[in-house]
């Protein structure tokens, strides 16, 4: 064996385990990626929930109205409502409220 086959072989070689890392790194990324899609799209599903419920139980202003209460459902809302605004929603003058 030459000592030129032997360098071509040796890149050869070491672009095969290179390419060998490439590939793995990218199933391992996709998979992540992959599971963060689902993850979000649940986190999604419970923010907008949240959001929908906190009105619907708060139709009257009664919970905000109570002192002890309210303070409390106000930071909930407060959180909600970022959580929501965090999400990229389009937020309309109605969801603000």
């Amino acid at each position: 064996m030459s000592i030129t086959t032997w360098i071509l072989s040796s890149i050869i070689l070491i672009l095969v385990i290179l390419l060998g890392i490439a590939i793995y790194g990218l199933y391992n990324s996709a998979r992540k990626i992959m599971f963060y899609e689902e993850w979000y799209a649940v986190f999604e599903e419970h923010v907008v929930g949240m959001k929908q419920e906190i009105e619907r139980i708060d139709e009257l202003g009664a919970f905000e109205a109570d002192d002890e209460v309210g303070y409390f459902f106000k930071a909930l809302k407060e959180m909600v409502n970022d959580l929501y605004e965090m999400g990229f929603y389009e937020t309309t003058p109605e969801d603000q409220g």
